[in-house]
């Protein structure tokens, strides 16, 4: 998704040396004769000159199934660079039918690591991976800089970003169904965020993607590659990927970007048009070579153990101009029966995990405090995610995706999401157990995004998909969304706990962005969507269940059960007159891109739900800490909807209901309303009684 601030907390950074000192002030292998004492990672390293690991070639005894990179060279004392030794035990482990290659205590300095069919990478108690920074002679080769930089904020010796503390609720600007302002009266104290998206001229161009940047120009890869120093070490280039849309990068495509989101459908061979735009994902999508570990087309590998990979060189974003830098942790493409247990990753780059087309991936234990997002799960089948925590303040924590960086539509299927936490506190601050949280968003969503979703790329489709037993902590809610035509359906999400949730806690969403290719791309579907024992305490006041459709294209066959909200409260009366807008936009421009704040503040407190057919809510209970002078539920061109035991707390003269456009409407066994069933509903507000 897309970040608009970007910033690494090193609090961290006391612990981590205090255990460095433990662990690595003694010689880090003995057996290698490496008396050297490492160095800490979290220092600054000499960039001028780059020091190479060794080239040793060990005599294996037959039959070596295991493959100590110290034996190929790795010296993991922090400055000198070991990524050619890592391939090289690598290699001699694939060319004897694979194994295990093992990182033994130590920091190594890495650029791009390669995985390979039947091979293990595995990381011992004591032993880190860092990212080595893009030396400074190569970066000056660059025709442009890369968004996030190396390091910024987040570099060694950078300050731990503010945290907000505990939060309140915050005041809440309202406009009114004719778009005039009505109040911006002192709702609540508090910092305000900007509660309604600005009126969108009509024919405004969409604004500039942030996740994709201006493209080199013509030849910029060779021009650039001549004048690389002979044996300069820096990360992969980015590979070719005729679904960019970067007209420099892939000339047989003949086709442009202008760095806009969305589609322009003109063609070239016609003047005085804009060009065609296969601007079909952010960029981050589209390669996976330019990252610290990365495979293709490989099968059964696995990178297992207690140690960590430490992004430390990795960018947060970048573009095509950033040759010979890398922003990804562990990018794999194209791959199957993949294991990832055990490991820790800080501050994993713009991803942590890049997994695109990859089946039969399982994913267990691990623990990501990072700068960006966690586990990006694209065209992706048969996947399991258990027992991990991911604290990812600035993007999303696990997602799922279905792009078209593949070059066609593969939906996302068979997936597990169990026994996990997704969190929004400041980077660095869950791994050291200070639990700062994060205030550093400012594009609309809510500080700490964390979260789990389905999207926003979302070309393929997302089925069968299970997600139980996890807990949200200062961050977003629960997101599917479907914006780009995908089919979303068959899903069932139980047993949630969320605290402290900052923007909607439940968002279903299909949209209207359709970013594809224009002959084939419609809008999707959601439906057959059951939400089940979940509870939620102090959800943000500006937002609420938002369940939206589009017009014509209704989502559909939602279930929630036995849930229990308690929101924030104190919004007034004049905001139950919002009308949120059909699409989606951001600074008074169109973006359709699904995200709860571009819709603006909410007119019900408690459920928001339009263009939506089938929608039964049984056993679900809302709430407020303080006085809301909103309608509990609103709805709006909704078809066949139950409300069975439902029991929502509301004000007095205030109703339980507000309706337009309903029908086939009706409630059982609902305190403030006798059992009722309506055909239809133009415009109406049912009951209300007294606060309860």
């Amino acid at each position: 998704m897309k970040s608009m601030h970007y910033s690494c907390a090193f609090g961290l950074a006391a612990v981590l040396v205090t255990s460095a000192a433990l662990t690595f002030g003694q010689n880090a292998n003995p057996a290698a004769g490496n008396t050297a004492v490492p160095v800490n990672p979290l220092a600054p390293i000499p960039t001028l000159d780059q020091k190479i690991a060794p080239v040793l070639t060990p005599k294996l005894p037959a039959g070596t199934t295991v493959y100590n990179i110290r034996d190929f060279g790795a010296t993991g004392d922090g400055l000198t660079i070991d990524s050619d030794a890592v391939n090289r035990a690598i290699d001699a482990a694939a060319a004897n039918g694979g194994g295990t290659v093992y990182f033994p205590a130590g920091y190594y300095l890495c650029f791009s690591i390669h995985l390979k069919t039947n091979i293990t990478l595995y990381l011992d108690q004591g032993s880190w991976i860092v990212a080595a920074e893009t030396p400074p002679a190569i970066a000056a080769l660059q025709p442009g800089g890369g968004r996030g930089g190396r390091g910024g904020a987040g570099g060694p010796g950078g300050a731990r970003g503010a945290g907000t503390g505990a939060r309140g609720p915050t005041a809440i600007p309202a406009v009114t169904r004719g778009g005039t302002p009505v109040s911006t009266a002192s709702v609540i104290g508090g910092a305000a965020p900007a509660a309604q998206p600005a009126p969108v001229a009509a024919n405004q161009p969409a604004p500039v993607n942030p996740d994709f940047g201006t493209p080199p120009p013509p030849g910029a890869r060779e021009a650039f590659l001549a004048r690389v120093p002979p044996g300069a070490k820096m990360y992969d280039l980015i590979e070719d990927n005729m679904w960019t849309g970067l007209q420099a990068w892939n000339p047989a495509t003949n086709r442009s970007a202008t760095g806009g989101e969305g589609l322009t459908s003109a063609p070239l061979d016609k003047p005085g048009t804009a060009p065609i735009i296969e601007q079909y994902q952010d960029f981050g999508h589209c390669f996976w070579h330019n990252s610290l570990i990365w495979g293709e087309n490989i099968t059964n590998v696995s990178i297992l153990g207690p140690g960590m990979i430490y992004g430390r060189g990795l960018s947060r974003g970048d573009t095509p101009a950033n040759l010979g830098g890398g922003n990804k942790s562990i990018s794999l493409k194209n791959c199957r029966n993949v294991i990832l247990k055990d490991f820790t990753i800080w501050q994993g780059g713009w991803f942590c995990l890049l997994a695109t087309g990859v089946d039969n991936l399982t994913i267990n234990n691990l623990k990501i405090d990072t700068n960006r997002d966690g586990f990006d799960i694209d065209c992706c089948k048969n996947v399991r995610i258990s027992d991990c925590f991911v604290n990812s303040p600035q993007d999303d924590g696990i997602v799922l995706k279905s792009s078209f960086a593949l070059g066609y539509r593969r939906s996302t299927d068979n997936v597990t999401i169990t026994n996990c936490q997704v969190s929004g506190y400041v980077c660095g601050t869950f791994l050291d157990g200070t639990y700062v949280p994060y205030g550093g968003r400012t594009d609309g969503g809510g500080s700490g995004t964390g979260r789990i979703k389905f999207g926003t790329e979302s070309n393929g489709g997302f089925r069968n998909i299970t997600i139980s037993n996890c807990v949200f902590v200062n961050c977003r809610g629960l997101a599917l969304e479907s914006a780009d035509g995908a089919i979303i359906e068959d899903v069932t999400i139980d047993n949630i706990t969320m605290r402290d949730i900052v923007n909607s806690p439940i968002y279903i969403r299909l949209g209207r962005r359709l970013r594809g290719p224009t002959e084939e791309t419609t809008v999707g579907a959601i439906r057959r969507v059951n939400i089940s024992n979940i509870v939620i305490s102090n959800a943000v006041n500006t937002s609420s269940i938002i369940i939206a459709g589009s017009q014509g294209h209704p989502v559909e066959d939602v279930h929630l059960s036995n849930i229990r909200i308690v929101y924030q409260g104190n919004g007034s009366k004049e905001l139950a007159q919002i009308d949120p807008p059909e699409d989606e936009s951001q600074g008074g421009r169109l973006t359709y891109y699904p995200e709860p704040g571009s819709l603006g503040t909410m007119p019900a407190y408690g459920m928001f739900a339009r263009h939506v057919k089938g929608l039964t809510l049984d056993h679900v209970t809302l709430g407020y800490a303080y006085p809301d002078f909103r309608p509990p539920v609103i709805l709006d061109d909704v078809s066949d909807i139950s409300f069975e035991h439902f029991d929502a707390k509301h004000e007095a003269d205030i109703p339980l209901f507000m309706a337009w456009n309903t029908h086939n409407f009706s409630t059982q066994n609902t305190p403030g309303i006798a059992d009722t069933h309506v055909d239809s509903i133009t415009e109406q507000s049912l009951p209300a009684t007294a606060t309860k």
